[in-house]
């Protein structure tokens, strides 16, 4: 604790209640954890309130920062109370009548009804009790948490006799009573169900992943994959709209009928006169459908969000003990699930294909997926779809109209010939997607490699090496090299440097700075081999998106012809916090060499030459700093307005409805600026959506 701020490391510790296990699960679950905060503090339910939290990523570790609830510290009189959840494993569950009608409200928001769940849901197995060296009925409860048992909600019997009680959200979650009086919801893991996709067959997954390929996927980390917000609104807008369009194409039907019944028998007439009662009906066909009835419009009105009745367990898919009806909730979740797999990934590849899809870097390419309700792990799946519709185009057409197929696919439409073509998928659409699968797998290779106290102290060599590894043309001995023939003096002299001006400057002014270079660089501790990294990165790309990189392998390296390296590098340091000098890199580059143009040749040939880069680009003076990534529990909208305006522009611009999408997020963006100012991130974010 310090200045009032619990600081703690994201860790499997097995003290407190997780339904996951291993330290990368526990990291997971920590980032669900501060979206789920900021998701219950824009909702807004009376009385239920949440602390500000903080996650830093520094060096390989991810540390939580959040304010104390008052009282969780103290003994006695002023100490928290629980309210809501359990604390221990083994011990019985706390459920409050005033905490429960809270839950249920939130739940209302986010499709979670309340379910009977066993007195006792978490059990303490052998394992966790050998760890903790604790016993079966041994106390080990906090002493400045308090539990009484007044106004409990009444325990039900099931039909086997278990004793249950009501409870909504998560087995993990809990509501404390502070010392002020106030209700604070903490540890709200999940209030989404675990991805039935990432759950093997045999445990009634969803199957749509094969097996074989879930077999490299750790099941530690899986078991925090869980299903995001946007889709489940994105599900429920849907069904939604496809049952009010059933309704008007049953009312159109039925006009048509009656129609048919009171016509009567025509009889012969001249010709002019049978075509002017063909116009006349058809004008009063139109109009008929552009009148409805008031008794179809109340049916379709009635059609709401409400009345989908969808009804989510976010415990599906644990190792928690639940009801009996646990199997209807898993097939409810498992239909979420193959429509995100079968309907929503297959969706967007079509808009990317049409041109009615656009990202531009791997930062947009996030928020754009995220946006539509898919999360980072399905970047295989995408690559698998888009280098499918590529091996289709590359088998459209013969190879002597490659020129054609290349002008489609960069967006060329100028000539007749290309416009009267079928769509291309557009080439930088696989090279985004699988230079965002490879900057995420660097970022775990230095998370990994950090947590060795050799790389931790003195990280700049493994960096340089990692980078030119996964960025350069051959890879990087010369790394090796330098490191004998530079000083330690020579190397650190420019970081303390830079920290005693940190130091005279002004008071006020946070400076950031990782000691990169501080003790003598083991240079045996650095692996000089380049297919090691570059295995690792495509190891790592199986194991956690699923995905078989086709422009990256580990005897070539990077398909420089399609991934350009500078981008790649931004998007690395970006996702890492590494810091480079600000220079020009010796990359490869390509040399088009314009062919003169013969008569019977449609497009003008072009000699591709790829000219080589530097074997090592990244020398050791190259890595500046390491700075923290920090995420926060912000509320993004303080406006819930604007904040429901735009998330209807943007469930307007997921289904095609680009102009009605414009003017919604029109009218957010001038809230926005009226009540935050132009310099808030929220204005920027409402800024790029009117702009898409």
């Amino acid at each position: 604790v310090h200045n009032n701020v619990f600081f703690s490391r994201a860790y499997d510790t097995k003290e407190s209640i997780r339904l996951c296990d291993g330290d990368d699960a526990c990291r997971k679950v920590s980032s669900q954890e501060l979206r789920n905060q900021k998701l219950i503090s824009a909702i807004g339910i009376e009385g239920l309130n949440t602390v500000l939290a903080t996650l830093v990523d520094f060096k390989g570790e991810r540390y939580i920062c959040q304010t104390i609830v008052p009282g969780i510290l103290l003994s006695g009189s002023a100490s928290a109370k629980l309210k809501y959840g359990i604390l221990e494993h083994g011990k019985r569950i706390t459920v409050k009548n005033d905490t429960l009608d809270m839950m249920e409200k939130l739940g209302d928001h986010l499709f979670i009804k309340k379910r009977n769940i066993p007195t006792h849901p978490v059990k303490l197995t052998p394992e966790v009790a050998g760890i903790l060296n604790i016993e079966e009925d041994e106390d080990t409860m906090p002493q400045s948490i308090k539990i009484d048992m007044e106004n409990e909600a009444d325990v039900v019997t099931e039909a086997d006799g278990s004793e249950c009680v009501p409870h909504v959200g998560p087995i993990e979650a809990k509501i404390l009573e502070g010392s002020d009086g106030r209700m604070y919801a903490m540890e709200m893991v999940r209030l989404t169900p675990r991805d039935a996709n990432y759950v093997p067959a045999a445990s009634n997954g969803s199957g749509c992943i094969e097996d074989k390929t879930l077999e490299s996927v750790s099941s530690d980390i899986s078991s925090a994959y869980v299903l995001r917000h946007e889709l489940i609104h994105q599900y429920v807008s849907q069904q939604v709209q496809s049952k009010q369009q059933a309704i008007m194409v049953e009312h159109l039907k039925s006009v048509e009928s009656e129609k048919k019944e009171e016509k009567p028998e025509a009889k012969e007439e001249s010709a002019v006169e049978t075509t002017t009662e063909s116009a006349v009906e058809g004008e009063e066909a139109k109009e008929e459908k552009k009148t409805i009835p008031d008794s179809v419009k109340k049916e379709m009105e009635a059609i709401t969000a409400e009345s989908i009745g969808l009804d989510l367990n976010v415990n599906c898919f644990t190792n928690a003990s639940l009801s009996s009806n646990s199997k209807e909730d898993e097939s409810t979740i498992k239909v979420l699930s193959e429509h995100l797999y079968n309907t929503i990934l297959p969706s967007i590849t079509s808009r990317v294909l049409s041109r009615n899809l656009l990202a531009h870097d791997g930062s947009n390419l996030c928020t754009l997926l995220h946006g539509h309700g898919v999360n980072m792990r399905y970047l295989g799946r995408l690559c698998k779809l888009a280098n499918d519709l590529e091996i289709e185009d590359n088998a459209a057409m013969p190879s002597e109209d490659a020129a054609l197929i290349k002008s489609k696919q960069q967006n060329d439409a100028t000539t007749d010939a290309v416009k009267s073509s079928r769509n291309f998928m557009p080439l930088y659409w696989l090279e985004l997607l699988e230079s965002e699968v490879i900057a995420r797998c660097v970022k775990h290779l230095l998370n990994e490699a950090m947590r060795s106290e050799d790389v931790r102290s003195a990280p700049a060599g493994y960096i340089a090496q990692l980078f030119n590894a996964i960025i350069g043309t051959k890879g990087a001995s010369d790394v090796v090299e330098a490191l004998d023939s530079v000083s330690v003096e020579a190397i650190a002299a420019p970081i303390v440097q830079q920290v005693k001006q940190g130091k005279k400057g002004k008071k006020n002014q946070n400076i950031v700075v990782a000691t990169v270079i501080p003790t003598t660089p083991t240079v045996a501790t650095i692996n000089t081999d380049v297919g090691f990294y570059r295995q690792r990165i495509v190891d790592e790309a199986r194991n956690r998106f699923c995905a078989e990189l086709t422009l990256f392998s580990v005897e070539t390296g990077l398909n420089t012809l399609r991934i350009n390296q500078a981008c790649l590098t931004r998007r690395i340091c970006q996702v890492t916090g590494v810091r480079i000098s600000s220079r020009t890199y010796e990359f490869d580059h390509i040399i088009e060499v314009p062919e003169p143009k013969t008569d019977s040749t449609a497009f003008t040939q072009t000699t591709i030459t790829l000219v080589p880069g530097a074997k090592s680009p990244f020398a050791l003076d190259d890595v500046m700093h390491l700075l923290p990534i920090v995420k926060s529990s912000e509320p993004e909208i303080i406006f819930g307005d604007a904040r429901q305006v735009l998330d209807m522009a943007r469930v307007h611009m997921n289904q095609g409805r680009d102009s009605v999408a414009y003017e919604l997020a029109n009218e957010a963006l001038n809230w926005l600026q009226q009540i935050v100012g132009p310099m808030h991130k929220e204005f920027l974010n409402a800024t790029n959506l009117a702009t898409e």
